[in-house]
């Protein structure tokens, strides 16, 4: 589903590699501006070369589209068969994450900006 003049918004994904399979539905974070101006936005940034007038350019970018494409919710399931729901920030950086696995273990882990658990319920022996 796209986003009024805008990028994909929300959509099922089905996806298999040698790894396995995954699916589910992913829900991504776009611009609150139309995706044109967007493009726009980045193609003028990119035109002068390093100096303080692509930085102000760059900042402006991050301001308004920085987020553009974050995945901000993913639930489904994994390569290794685990039962998901996946929880991002505005850059995309998985925080929180439910999981049930192909066995029936389930955990919730809190994540840090880098994606490593800082806790998991119940804790990991």
């Amino acid at each position: 589903m796209d986003q009024h003049r805008g990028d994909q918004a929300l959509g099922l994904i089905s996806d298999e590699t040698e790894a396995g399979r995954t699916a589910g539905m992913t829900v991504w974070d776009r611009p609150d501006v139309p995706l044109p101006e967007v493009v726009a936005r980045y193609e003028t940034l990119q035109r002068p070369p390093a100096g303080p007038e692509r930085a102000r350019l760059e900042a402006e970018f991050d301001a308004c589209c920085a987020s553009f494409g974050a995945t901000r919710v993913f639930v489904g399931k994994s390569r290794a068969r685990d039962a998901m729901l996946g929880l991002s920030d505005a850059r995309g950086r998985e925080r929180l994450r439910l999981v049930v696995t192909a066995e029936g273990n389930a955990r919730i882990e809190l994540l840090d900006e880098r994606g490593r658990p800082t806790a998991t319920f119940p804790e990991r022996r």
